[in-house]
């Protein structure tokens, strides 16, 4: 048994990972290295590239509301479940369009400003 004084992060991580290739046991490994099972298998799992550092992570707000645009939801259905102001859900919008490659849209729309509706209008006509 080897003796570790306090290690750092990143040593108990590099530590993990090369007693694993040595074929050691995870039991073994948490005993050794002094971790929870827990975290030894996130090691593991970050090292074969099975997790990345952004799963298990609550999505931002503008995540949230890109998702909400993506299932068709409108704008103020999106200010009302995200607690947002008028300007930010519609910022958030106009960011939502450009990312799905709808730039030209978007530029129509501000181009036309106020005058949209009636832009619309004559389109039909």
């Amino acid at each position: 048994m080897i003796k570790w004084l306090i290690l750092k992060k990143e040593e108990k991580e590099k530590m993990v990972i090369e007693l694993a290739m040595a074929g050691w046991t995870t039991r073994m490994i948490a005993r050794e290295v002094h971790i929870s099972l827990k975290d030894m298998g996130s090691i593991i799992r970050k090292y074969n590239g099975e997790e990345s550092e952004y799963q298990n992570k609550t999505p931002s707000t503008t995540s949230k509301a890109y998702q909400m645009f993506k299932e068709v939801k409108n704008r103020v259905d999106v200010a009302i479940a995200l607690n947002l102001k008028s300007y930010e859900a519609i910022e958030l919008f106009h960011d939502y369009l450009k990312l799905s490659n709808l730039d030209s849209l978007v530029a129509v729309h501000d181009y036309l400003g106020n005058n949209f509706p009636l832009f619309l209008d004559l389109f039909d006509k």
